[in-house]
């Protein structure tokens, strides 16, 4: 849901238009549920835009396939979230009009129910706090369905720390606020970048049978201090990002679990990626939330980062190996100098 409302302002900045780039996640405690809604005041969607994006579920509608810089993969992404959730359901507006759709599942499918659009009133806007065009997706969080609902500091923590988002959350043009509808106390979300140094900067050129060449720029940086290497809120690894910065993965492959390598953060961008996306190549999981390992194109890039991590794991060790030297010689020189006291 947040993707969707970051790829509705990328849209709007392709065709030059103004906006504030403000995203609201809005929650409330409803006895043992959790109310959830995602706001932006973007494009907003007409009914056809609704139809368009519900009618074939598991299409292309984000507009990726159409060589759009959004996130959309193959119409996954808010309507899985909303289906599997209670009471999901979009309203939103644009150029004038109101259009409001259920989703829901029925016989183990997704499944949709779209009002018709109606002339929006000032009370019905003030519902929604939306003055001109754009869009609420909100959901209940029953726990019966998600096994527990978080607290409102874990969703702070959880989505301003979590990989997939975190383009978004270090995106100069956006503001995402986390608004806490009990007491009406809003908080900002953003992502830390850790404090560091980096420690190589290069380029190299992948090669795919008919895809041609596929150009890759690789950054890797090392912390001031050890990282979280696992997790979807891990602030170590690899980012792994397309040449429209869609996040398609973090991980330091084989290195994961490396001590060595524990303070290592950085970022791979993976020019012309999506060409494999639009001639539908199964490279990333089902999932999104990472590499196929297994996938021709991969086995040939996961190779060329772990070689140039290698190298940066063996000037690890030498570091540390002179440190705990140099440590050695201080602790025997201060021993002579008490010895000879």
């Amino acid at each position: 849901m947040l993707t969707n409302a970051d790829d509705s302002y990328i849209r709007l900045e392709d065709k030059n238009v103004q906006h504030k780039g403000v995203i609201e996640i809005l929650y409330r405690k409803e006895g043992y549920r959790g109310f959830f809604s995602v706001r932006d005041h973007a494009e907003g969607m007409s009914i056809e835009d609704v139809r368009n994006s519900f009618k074939t579920y598991g299409a292309a509608t984000s507009g990726m396939k159409k060589g759009k810089r959004v996130r959309g993969y193959f119409g996954q992404g808010a309507k899985d979230a909303l289906s599997s959730m209670v009471d999901g359901k979009i309203c939103t507006f644009k150029d004038g009009w109101f259009t409001e759709c259920g989703i829901f599942i029925e016989s183990n499918k997704p499944m949709y129910q779209i009002s018709s659009p109606i002339c929006p009133t000032p009370k019905l806007r003030d519902t929604y706090k939306i003055d001109l065009n754009g869009t609420v997706a909100c959901f209940n969080a029953d726990p019966a369905k998600t096994g527990s609902v978080p607290k409102l500091d874990t969703v702070h923590e959880e989505l301003a720390n979590n990989y997939l988002l975190r383009k978004i959350m270090t995106n100069s043009k956006r503001k995402v606020l986390l608004v806490d509808k009990e007491i009406d106390k809003t908080r900002r979300l953003r992502y830390q970048i850790p404090n560091g140094k980096e420690i190589l900067s290069d380029d190299f050129i992948v090669s795919y049978g008919d895809f041609g060449d596929f150009p890759i720029h690789i950054s890797i940086w090392r912390a001031e201090k050890e990282l979280t290497q696992n997790g979807d809120d891990r602030d170590g690894g690899l980012l792994l990002v397309d040449e429209e910065d869609t996040v398609l993965g973090i991980s330091l492959f084989k290195y994961d679990n490396e001590p060595l390598a524990a303070r290592f953060f950085g970022e791979v961008r993976i020019g012309r990626f999506r060409d494999l996306l639009e001639r539908e190549e199964s490279v990333l999981t089902e999932e999104r939330d990472g590499l196929v390992t297994r996938h021709p194109f991969t086995q040939k890039l996961i190779p060329e980062i772990e070689k140039r991590i290698e190298i940066k794991v063996k000037e690890e060790r030498l570091r540390r190996q002179k440190e705990s030297e140099s440590k050695i010689d201080r602790e025997e020189s201060s021993s002579v100098k008490l010895t000879l006291l």
